[in-house]
């Protein structure tokens, strides 16, 4: 005799829609071209009629050129790489894909590479990563073991900003591990200590066209609120762009960044910063479940057994 273990349950119709339509957990999320166009108009980006045509002129009259037969002619396809959604002019730019993924720890991280080594081989990857508290920055070290190469460095750029949760690995514990861990090599520093600088000489400059004195007050609190340990005094001008708060922010100039090279931008390395990004591009428009995953337990209350009745 077979006895088969299924799990049986009685749904009306509307609550099996309900059922089959929850969301997975975000690994290896592939945004849509739907979703893609939706976060390109969040992230301040044009469309292909007008930025794309003067991007191309050149690719065009290179064309023209090279004809053999003197005859000229027109680009009408579309350029290697760039997907069906630009076909109409009035779509917007948007970068290679967009892959999100909750890879906390080291084996996760190698894990979501993977995936991406088979879906986008050879295509560059610039990565905005947050971290728990809990976590040495050496866990970021596969990226460099898969993408960063001294004759195919396909990272494009490694971006670290805080999460806005009371769990997050915050930037100054990141610069002191980046100058006293051996965990921490020296490639793998190398591309964070540049993803810090850019993110903070692209938003300084984007900030300064705002109120100078409003700018000026910014960064004085920011001084005055976060304690910077003196081995990574000189790094203080970083934290004005990576700390609680500056997500949004820094996922908007990578989500335009990987627009103009063409790479694949990544989110990944906490659950904790997975509210912001979804709000930041504007996708997984359903019920959001508000519960902390990783909410620490409340005491139980113990309940009597025996000839007295727990109370109701």
């Amino acid at each position: 005799v077979v006895v088969e273990n299924v799990l049986r349950l009685d749904l009306l119709p509307n609550q099996l829609k309900t059922a089959l339509s929850v969301q997975m957990p975000l690994r290896a999320h592939v945004l849509t071209r739907q979703d893609l166009q939706v976060a390109s108009g969040l992230c301040g980006l044009s469309s292909l009629r007008g930025a794309g045509e003067k991007r191309s002129k050149d690719h065009v009259e290179k064309e023209e050129r090279s004809t053999e037969n003197g005859e000229t002619r027109r680009e009408t396809g579309r350029e290697d790489g760039v997907k069906d959604a630009r076909e109409d002019a009035s779509a917007l730019l948007t970068p290679y894909a967009v892959v999100v993924d909750v890879a906390h720890n080291e084996t996760a991280i190698e894990r979501f590479l993977q995936f991406l080594e088979h879906h986008y081989f050879g295509i560059p990857v610039r990565v905005v990563v947050s971290l728990t508290k809990e976590r040495s920055v050496s866990v970021l070290q596969p990226l460099m073991n898969y993408l960063s190469f001294p004759r195919n460095n396909r990272l494009a750029r490694l971006h670290f900003v805080e999460a806005n949760h009371e769990r997050r690995k915050t930037a100054v514990s990141v610069l002191e591990e980046l100058e006293t861990d051996n965990r921490v090599t020296s490639e793998l520093r190398t591309a964070i200590l540049a993803g810090l600088e850019e993110q903070f000489r692209v938003l300084s400059e984007t900030r300064a066209q705002t109120d100078e004195k409003e700018q000026r007050a910014s960064e004085e609190e920011t001084e005055s609120l976060i304690h910077v340990p003196d081995n990574i005094r000189r790094y203080t001008h970083l934290l004005q762009s990576c700390t609680a708060g500056h997500l949004p922010e820094v996922l908007r100039f990578a989500y335009r960044q990987a627009t103009a090279e063409q790479s694949v931008l990544v989110a990944c390395g906490s659950f904790y910063m997975m509210k912001e990004v979804i709000e930041t591009l504007g996708f997984l428009h359903g019920p959001v479940d508000e519960i902390d995953v990783n909410e620490r337990c409340v005491t139980p209350v113990a309940v009597e057994t025996g000839s007295e009745k727990a109370p109701l």
